[in-house]
C-alpha cells in the first residue's frame, strides 16, 4: 500500500498549506498525468473540474474574499482546519486573481496571510508556471514554504514538467529539496511500483526515495524486515543507505537504542562501523559511564578512538571512576592518544572558555604524560605536530632531557 500522505508531509518538511491544499502530495483522486488544456510546460488553466457547488455571485466577490481574511485563524500553524479552503478551492483562475488583488500579499509573514497562500495554492493548481512566476525575483521566509508547496502541487500533475521548470530555476528551491517533493510524489505508489521507478532516477532523487522509505518503516521490527523485503532488488548501496537512514532515526532518539538496532541492520562491515562510531559519540556526551559500559560488554564493538573519546567524555565526569577503568585495559596507550585528541579539540576551539582552560590544559598534561610514559616515540612525534596553544599546557611536565 502507498505510504501514507501525512506522514510523508512530516517527512519532507511540507508547507503549512500542506493541511488545506493537500499540496505535496497526490490523492488517489486526482489525475498524474497531463490535463486536458496543458501547455508545454504543464501549466493548466481551465482543465481542473470546479469544485464549488455554485458561484459566488459578482458584487459579493470582494465582501467574501474580506470576510475570509477576517475568520481566517493568525495563527495557522495551531490550527486544525481552514474553513476558507472549502470556498477558495472551487474558484476559477479569474477569482484567484482577484481574490489575490483583495486578500494581499501570500508572502506576508507577520502575520501569516492565510487566505493569499491559499488563493496562491489554487493558482498553483490551475497555472502552476504562473503561480511561480509570481514569486520570482522576491525575497522572504513565506517564499521558502510557498514555492516547494506549487512546485508540489504541479509535481502530481506533470512531475517532468515541474522537475524541468525547477531546474531550469535553480534560485527559486535547492536541488535537495526538490528531489525530496520529488522522493515523496513517487512513493504515493506502492512501494514496489515506487521503487521501479526510482531506479530510472538521478542518483539523489534516488537516494531520497530510500530515505523517505526507511524513515517512514523504521517504527518496528516488522516495518524494518518489509522495508530490507523492498530493496531486495535495489542495489547494495540502497539498502545501506536506508539502514544507516533508520540507525540515525534511532540515534535522535536514544543513542544506545541505536547501537542495539544496528546489530540487526543488514549493512556492511563498513558502513556499521561508521554508523557504530557516530551512535557511540552521542552515547558517551550523554552518559559516558554507560557508553563504557555498553563497550565493555561488547568487545568487538568500537574502535581504539571510539573508546578514548568515551574515556575522555568520562573522565570529564567522573575521574576516579574512568581512570580506575583505564588501568583495567590491555592496551591503554591507543586510548590514551583518542581521549589526548578530543582534548585537544576542546582546548582549540571557542568552546573552551577563559575559565576552563587552565583545567582542560590539565587533563592535556596528565592524558600526555601517561602516554609518554608507554610510548615515548609516538608521544614526542604528537608533541612536534600540536599546535602553539597545546604545547604550551603539556611542555612545563616534560621532563628535563626529554
Amino acid at each position: 500500500m502507498p505510504l501514507p500522505r501525512s506522514y510523508l508531509l512530516f517527512l519532507t518538511g511540507g508547507a503549512i498549506i500542506s493541511g488545506w491544499a493537500g499540496s505535496l502530495l497526490p490523492t488517489r483522486s486526482e489525475p498524474r498525468t497531463n490535463l486536458p488544456g496543458s501547455n508545454q510546460h504543464g501549466a493548466t488553466t481551465a482543465s481542473l473540474p470546479d469544485r464549488s457547488k455554485s458561484r459566488e455571485p459578482e458584487r459579493d466577490f470582494a465582501a467574501l474574499i474580506r470576510d475570509l481574511v477576517a475568520e481566517s485563524p493568525k495563527n495557522p500553524e495551531n490550527a486544525l482546519h481552514f474553513p476558507a479552503w472549502e470556498k477558495i478551492r472551487g474558484f476559477s483562475l479569474e477569482q484567484v486573481r482577484d481574490g489575490l488583488q483583495i486578500a494581499g500579499d501570500p508572502l506576508q509573514s507577520d502575520p501569516v496571510n492565510i487566505v493569499a497562500c491559499m488563493l496562491l495554492s489554487r493558482w498553483g493548481e490551475l497555472d502552476p508556471q504562473a503561480a511561480l512566476a509570481s514569486l520570482s525575483d522576491r525575497k522572504g521566509d513565506m517564499k521558502q514554504l510557498l514555492v516547494p508547496n506549487l512546485i508540489g502541487t504541479w509535481m502530481q500533475r506533470d512531475p517532468e514538467a515541474a522537475v524541468r521548470w525547477a531546474q531550469d530555476h535553480p534560485g527559486e528551491i535547492e536541488a535537495t529539496r526538490l528531489d525530496r517533493i520529488r522522493a515523496a510524489t513517487i512513493l504515493q505508489k506502492p512501494p514496489a511500483d515506487a521503487l521501479a521507478e526510482a531506479r530510472g532516477l538521478p542518483a539523489e532523487a534516488r537516494r531520497q526515495v530510500v530515505i523517505l522509505l526507511a524513515q517512514s518503516l523504521a517504527g518496528s521490527v516488522e516495518k524494518r524486515e518489509r522495508c530490507f523485503r523492498l530493496l531486495e532488488g535495489m542495489d547494495e548501496a540502497d539498502r545501506v543507505q536506508a539502514a544507516e537512514t533508520m540507525a540515525s532515526a534511532a540515534n535522535r532518539q536514544s543513542p544506545r537504542d541505536a547501537l542495539e538496532l544496528l546489530e540487526t541492520l543488514p549493512m556492511t562491515a563498513e558502513a556499521r562501523a561508521k554508523a557504530q562510531s557516530k551512535s557511540l559519540l552521542a552515547y558517551a556526551r550523554e552518559k559516558p559511564a554507560e557508553a563504557i559500559a555498553w563497550l565493555d560488554a561488547h568487545p568487538g564493538a568500537g574502535s581504539g578512538k571510539d573508546r578514548g573519546i568515551a574515556f575522555n567524555s568520562w573522565n570529564s565526569a567522573d575521574p576516579e571512576a574512568a581512570d580506575a577503568w583505564l588501568e583495567r585495559q590491555s592496551q591503554p596507550a591507543p586510548l590514551l592518544e583518542a581521549a589526548l585528541d578530543q582534548a585537544k579539540l576542546y582546548v582549540l576551539s571557542g568552546y573552551a572558555n577563559t575559565g576552563e582552560r587552565p583545567r582542560q590544559g590539565e587533563r592535556l598534561r596528565a592524558y600526555f604524560i601517561r602516554w609518554q610514559a608507554l610510548d615515548p616515540a609516538a608521544s614526542a612525534l604528537w608533541l612536534e605536530k600540536a599546535a602553539p596553544d597545546v604545547v604550551s599546557f603539556i611542555t612545563p611536565a616534560v621532563p628535563d632531557g626529554e
